[in-house]
C-alpha cells in the first residue's frame, strides 16, 4: 500500500526528475501510448531467482498509479526488498550498462539501469508490491523509464545483495474508449432474462417480471427427495443465487425474483413451507416437467394396540402446500371414562390470505371441522357390540376444507354390522360440516396477484371411535390444503405438453376391504381444499399445453363391503381451488387440461404492474487484450417525460442507485477483442453498482476484465414513465 506521505514524496521526486530526464541519454518516444516490457534476468537468491513483472491490467499512464510486483525474493525477515527507478540504461555513474556485478561480489548478478529514485518495499511472504503514482504531467508523455528490483540476501553471495530482471516502459497519456448501446435493436439484449424490448432507440420495460435479483432458477439448488424423485424448495429458507444473481444470498420469504425459470422434462420440483411461492421471472418461464405445490395426503394410520387402552394420540394432520393450511389432527384415543376435548378431531387450518385482504374475515371458518368422538359421551359402557363382540359404531369423518365452495361433510353411510345380525347400531345424529366457502370475486384492490394469493384450507381430523374394535381408537388426521404457486413472467410463459402444475388439496386415507376383524379403521380425515395457481405474463406469449390441477382432495373413507362384515363412513371432500391466467392479449386455454373446468374468471387481460422490472444485456467487448481502466458509465433516460442522465461520475449525472428511477448493475467478463465471444472457461465477476475505480464502492474496474454486461431496472414506485435512450461505459487504456 502506498501511504499518503510516500505518495507525495514519490510524486515530487518524479516531478523533479522531469527536467533531468531531458538531459538524459535516450531516444524520445514519438507515441503518446503507454508501454511496458521486461528484459534481462535476475540472479539466484535464497528464494530462487527474483522476478520483476507489471501487475496485469495496468500500464504507466500519467495521473495514475503503476503497479509492479517482485516475486521469489525469499520470505526471511532479513530479505529486505527495494526498487530502483531510472531514466536510461546506458551508464551508471560512468560505468557502461549492463554491468556484470560478479566482480564486486554479486555473483551472477547484472545491473541494467541507472539509479534516480530508490524506493523501499515491504516483503509479504516472498513477494513485494511496488506501487508508484505517476504525476499528471504532460511533460512525462513519451518519456521512457526503467526499473529493477534489489533484495538484501546475506546467504546469496559475498556482497549480500541480489537483483531481479529489469523493466522498461514509456509514460503515456490515457487512451479513451467507450462502448455505447443505442437500443436500436435487440441484438445485444438477453431476451430470456429481460422484461423489456429494445427498439427504435429506446428500451421499454414490460409491466411485470420483477428485478431478477436471484439470478436463474436452478432446480438442483433444492433438496433432493430420493423417495419421491423430487427437488424440494422450502419458502422459509433463504436463496443462494448463481452468477446471474445480483443478490447472491437472500431470504425472500417465498417471493422469488429470477432472471430465467426452467423445469426440464422429467424433473419434478416441489415448493413447500409457510409462505406462498410467488415467482417473478424477468424473461422466459418454461415448464416441461412437473411443478408441485399440492397439499399432502394422509398416510395410513395403523393402531395394533387399540383393542384396549394404550394412550394412542391422534394422527397429526398433513402439511399444506406452500402457504396452504395443514389438516387437523385426529382425536386422541378415549380412555372410556368420559369425553375429553382432545378426543374429538381437530379443525384444519383456515385459508391463508394476505394482510389487509378485502375479504380477510371470510377466511375464518373455511377449514374442515374435526369430527366428534363417537359414542359422544366417551363411556365404555355406551359401546354397542355385535354377536362377535366387536362394535359397529362408526363416527363421522372430518369435514373437507372450503374454498370456492363449502367443503364436503363427513358422515356415516352405513353403520357397521355383522351379516344378518339384527342388533341395532347407533350412529352420529348429524354429519360433520365442511369448511365454509370463500368469496373470491369481485377482485378488490390494485393488485390482482395480491388478491388471489390464497392458500387452501386443511381438512378436519377424525374423532376417536370404536368402528370394528372392542375399544376406542385414535382418529386419523385431515389432509393439507393446496398451496399457492404464482408466476409473473416478463417475456414469456410456457407450460409444455405433458407438463403439469399441481396445487390440488391433499386426500384423506382411503380403504375398502371385504374383511373387518383385525383391520384398523380410524375415523378418517377430511380432504384439503385446492390451492391457487396464478400466471401473469408481460406480453401475449402465454402458452398453456399441459395440466393445471387445483381440485380439492378426496376425504378419507372406510368401506367394508362384507359379506360377513359391513359398514361405511367417510370424511368430506375438499373444495376446488382456483387458477387465473392473465396476459396482454387473450389467453388461449383450449390446449390445456384444466381441473376443474374453466369459468368466466379464469382468464383476463393483465392490469398489474411490478414495483420494479429489469433487463440484462449480453456481454460487450472493449476491443482490448488487457483490462482497461474503467472511468464511468452514462445512462441517458427519459423519466416522466424529462431527459435525465445517470452516472457514477458526479460531473456527468446522478447515480443509478436505490431511490432513483432506475438502478444499474455491471458485471465483468473477459471477451475476445476480435470475435466478441465471452471466455466461458471462467466465471464472470460479481455484479457491481458502479464502473469507476473512483466510485468509492466496489466497481467494474475492480474485476479487471476486458468486457462487461449491464442490467438496468426501472423503479415504478419512483416514476410512472421510464425509457432508456442510451447507455455507455467509458474507459481508458
Amino acid at each position: 500500500m502506498v501511504t499518503s506521505m510516500k505518495r507525495a514524496q514519490l510524486t515530487l521526486l518524479l516531478a523533479a526528475a522531469i527536467p533531468l530526464v531531458a538531459q538524459s541519454t535516450f531516444a524520445q518516444a514519438t507515441s503518446a501510448q503507454a508501454t511496458y516490457t521486461t528484459f534481462g534476468s535476475g540472479c539466484n537468491g535464497s528464494g530462487g531467482v527474483p522476478q520483476l513483472a507489471a501487475v496485469p491490467g495496468n500500464m504507466p499512464v500519467i495521473g495514475r498509479d503503476f503497479d509492479v510486483e517482485l516475486s521469489n525474493i525469499g520470505a526471511g525477515v532479513l530479505n529486505v526488498p527495494f526498487g530502483v527507478l531510472g531514466f536510461q540504461n546506458v551508464s551508471l555513474g560512468g560505468i557502461p550498462l549492463p554491468f556484470d556485478a560478479t566482480s564486486i561480489g554479486m555473483t551472477g548478478c547484472t545491473l541494467y539501469i541507472d539509479h534516480r529514485v530508490v524506493y523501499p518495499l515491504a516483503n509479504q511472504g516472498g513477494i513485494a508490491n511496488w506501487t508508484f503514482p505517476i504525476p499528471a504531467s504532460d511533460g512525462l508523455i513519451g518519456v521512457p523509464f526503467f526499473q529493477q528490483g534489489f533484495v538484501l540476501d546475506a546467504a546469496a553471495n559475498p556482497f549480500g545483495l541480489v537483483v531481479t530482471n529489469a523493466g522498461q516502459g514509456t509514460f503515456g497519456a490515457p487512451v479513451p474508449g467507450v462502448v455505447t448501446e443505442t437500443f436500436d435493436s435487440s441484438a445485444q439484449l438477453d431476451l430470456d432474462r429481460s422484461a423489456a424490448d429494445w427498439i427504435s432507440g429506446s428500451a421499454t420495460f414490460f409491466n411485470v417480471g420483477g428485478d431478477g435479483r436471484h439470478g436463474d432458477f436452478d432446480y438442483t439448488a433444492g433438496t433432493y427427495d430420493a423417495t419421491n424423485d423430487e427437488w424440494v424448495f422450502d419458502t422459509a429458507v433463504g436463496w443462494i443465487g448463481d452468477e446471474q444473481a445480483t443478490s447472491t444470498v437472500d431470504n425472500p420469504a417465498g417471493r422469488y425474483q429470477f432472471t430465467k425459470f426452467e423445469v426440464p422434462a422429467g424433473i419434478t420440483v416441489r415448493f413447500v413451507g409457510p409462505f406462498p411461492a410467488i415467482i417473478r421471472v424477468c424473461g422466459s418461464c418454461d415448464i416441461a416437467g412437473s411443478l408441485l405445490g399440492s397439499g399432502r395426503d394422509v398416510a395410513v394410520f395403523p393402531q395394533p394396540g387399540s383393542e384396549s387402552l394404550s394412550g394412542v394420540l391422534g394422527q397429526a394432520g398433513a402439511f399444506g402446500g406452500p402457504g396452504g393450511g395443514a389438516g387437523g389432527a385426529g382425536g386422541d384415543q378415549c380412555d372410556g371414562t368420559g369425553d375429553l376435548p382432545n378426543n374429538d378431531g381437530r379443525d384444519g387450518d383456515d385459508m391463508s390470505v394476505p394482510a389487509g385482504h378485502a375479504y380477510a374475515g371470510s377466511a375464518i371458518g373455511t377449514a374442515g371441522n374435526g369430527s366428534e368422538m363417537f359414542p359422544t359421551d366417551g363411556l365404555a359402557s355406551s359401546i354397542v357390540f355385535n354377536v362377535f363382540s366387536y362394535s359397529g359404531m362408526a363416527g363421522n369423518g372430518g369435514g373437507g376444507g372450503g374454498y370456492r365452495t363449502a367443503g364436503g361433510s363427513g358422515e356415516v353411510i352405513e353403520t357397521g354390522r355383522a351379516g344378518a345380525d339384527p342388533t341395532p347400531v347407533p350412529q352420529p345424529a348429524i354429519p360433520t360440516a365442511g369448511g365454509s366457502a370463500f368469496p373470491v370475486f369481485p377482485i378488490v384492490g390494485t393488485s390482482v396477484l395480491d388478491h388471489l394469493t390464497l392458500g387452501g384450507s386443511g381438512g378436519g381430523g377424525g374423532g376417536s371411535h370404536t368402528f370394528y374394535r372392542r375399544f376406542f381408537m385414535a382418529g386419523a388426521g385431515g389432509a393439507g390444503g393446496g398451496g399457492v404457486t404464482a408466476f409473473r413472467a416478463g417475456r414469456s410463459f410456457l407450460l409444455a405438453s405433458g407438463a403439469r402444475i399441481d396445487v390440488s388439496g391433499g386426500a384423506g386415507y382411503q380403504q375398502q376391504t371385504v374383511s373387518g376383524i383385525g383391520g384398523t379403521y380410524p375415523a378418517c380425515g377430511g380432504g384439503g381444499s385446492g390451492g391457487t395457481c396464478v400466471v401473469q405474463c408481460g406480453t401475449s406469449n402465454l402458452t398453456l399445453q399441459g395440466l393445471i390441477n387445483t381440485r380439492g382432495g378426496l376425504g378419507g373413507e372406510n368401506n367394508l363391503v362384507g359379506p360377513l362384515f359391513m359398514g361405511h363412513n367417510r370424511a368430506g371432500n375438499g373444495a376446488d381451488g382456483l387458477y387465473r391466467f392473465e396476459a396482454t392479449g387473450v389467453v388461449d386455454t383450449s390446449q390445456a387440461v384444466l381441473l376443474p373446468a374453466p369459468d368466466g374468471n379464469s382468464t383476463a387481460i393483465l392490469s398489474d404492474q411490478d414495483d420494479m422490472v429489469g433487463f440484462t444485456s449480453k456481454f460487450y467487448a472493449t476491443g482490448l487484450d488487457d483490462a482497461p481502466t474503467y472511468t464511468h458509465y452514462e445512462i441517458v433516460a427519459t423519466i416522466d417525460g424529462v431527459p435525465t442522465t445517470f452516472s457514477d461520475d458526479p460531473a456527468v449525472g446522478i447515480p443509478a442507485l436505490p431511490g432513483a428511477a432506475i438502478q444499474a448493475w455491471f458485471q465483468g467478463q473477459d471477451v475476445d477483442a476480435t470475435t466478441g465471444i465471452p471466455d466461458d472457461s471462467q466465471s464472470p465477476t460479481q455484479w457491481y453498482r458502479a464502473v469507476s475505480q473512483n466510485a468509492g464502492i466496489p466497481s467494474l474496474h475492480d474485476g479487471q476484465r476486458t468486457g462487461f454486461r449491464f442490467s438496468i431496472r426501472a423503479d415504478n414506485t419512483v416514476a410512472s414513465s421510464i425509457f432508456i435512450n442510451e447507455a455507455s461505459v467509458h474507459f481508458e487504456n
